[in-house]
């Protein structure tokens, strides 16, 4: 019995081998467990590339707070940024909250009331599946008619 345990280890331990030169250990139990050393470098680059944020996407991420004037009208919503006159449509968490609280909060149709909430800037396809600007809007700071930009 001690003889068949002997030779079960001596073949387990010979089977594993020495690392070759520049080979580590853990290039061993990655190749023992299934996965090559290509794989393994495969994965780090998708875990790098998830991690890694495009300058691009970093001016969409943040939720600043935006300043301008919201309207609804005919289920369509617009957000006018405040000092540039820049025009977007709205969409978003706080869509939903925001164009109610507008319904209860003007006095006429298409009255532009003053509004600051947190969100992003980015692309949405509008009903027509058209590209357009729009806000992303996560939070709503404050919406007051009696405010403006100026």
């Amino acid at each position: 019995m001690k003889y068949l345990t002997f030779i079960t280890l001596l073949t387990l331990f010979t089977a594993c081998g020495e690392p070759n030169p520049g080979e580590t250990a853990t290039n061993n139990i990655s190749a023992i467990e299934g996965v090559t050393e290509r794989q393994k470098i495969e994965q780090d680059a998708i875990e790098v590339e998830k991690n890694t944020v495009p300058a691009e996407a970093e001016k969409l991420t943040g939720g600043e707070v935006k300043r301008g004037t919201f309207m609804y009208f005919a289920d369509a919503a617009s957000f006018t940024e405040c000092g540039t006159g820049d025009k977007y449509n709205v969409a978003g968490d706080a869509y939903i909250d925001l164009e109610k609280k507008y319904l209860q909060s003007r006095t006429k149709d298409m009255e532009k009331i003053y509004v600051e909430v947190k969100g992003v800037y980015g692309m949405d396809t509008d009903m027509s599946g058209k590209e357009v600007k729009t806000l992303m809007a996560d939070e709503i700071i404050t919406l007051d008619p009696a405010k403006s930009c100026n």
